[in-house]
């Protein structure tokens, strides 16, 4: 029984020493000690919010650790790439200093993309609508295919963030609003808007 409760004490004891917290010593650096607030390291961080990350910096002097990556849309290029800036942050532990660093770098990528082809498929779909509309004929289609072409148009201005697309989604919304009550002259001058929103957001995705 003793010695079932000492290795208990000898397991905390190394858990408490191996485990690290971040103390705040400044405005912007930040000071690792041991949970228990003692066994200083003298390992110093610019910041806390990758925490989780510090232990494989440690363990790894001088190596970037990725922590966080962000993809900006740039432009759209023909016919279904796109340009994306990537923006990676990472950690490194200058051993020397005893120092944690965040190190960012920016670069432009050229990636697939679906932009096009969504907006494509949004155009067909609006087109049948105004067709179906226009003979009278198939009420659950010419009110449909504005939501579906909203859903496809909305999906590219998801990946573009181009406000132009979210002009096309709301345009495409009360197109098939208009069909559902039947507003025929609301319905032909949303539908007008909707394409040219289209267009304008193929162009300026382009530039």
């Amino acid at each position: 029984m003793k010695s079932l409760v000492v290795a208990v004490l000898l397991f905390l004891a190394v858990a408490m020493c191996s485990a690290q917290m971040i103390q705040k010593q400044d405005n912007i650096k930040y000071q690792i000690v041991s949970k228990g607030g003692w066994n200083n390291t003298g390992i110093i961080a610019e910041d806390s919010s990758y925490e989780s990350f510090f232990p494989q910096a440690i363990a790894n002097p001088g190596m970037k650790i990725k922590v966080e990556v962000n993809s900006k849309f740039l432009k759209l290029r023909l016919p279904f790439r796109q340009l994306n800036k990537l923006t990676t942050r990472a950690i490194v532990y200058d051993d020397s200093k005893k120092i944690i660093n965040i190190v960012e770098s920016t670069e432009e990528k050229e990636e697939g993309s679906v932009i096009l082809l969504f907006c494509i498929i949004s155009i067909i779909l609006m087109i049948v609508s105004n067709i179906q509309y226009s003979r009278g004929i198939d009420f659950a289609t010419r009110v449909f295919m504005p939501i579906f072409s909203l859903a496809a148009i909305g999906y590219s201005f998801l990946f573009s963030s181009n406000l132009l697309g979210l002009a096309a989604s709301a345009a495409a919304f009360f197109t098939a609003l208009a069909a559902l009550h039947n507003e025929s002259t609301v319905y032909k001058s949303l539908s007008a808007a909707y394409y040219v929103a289209v267009i304008l957001f193929f162009i300026t995705a382009l530039m």
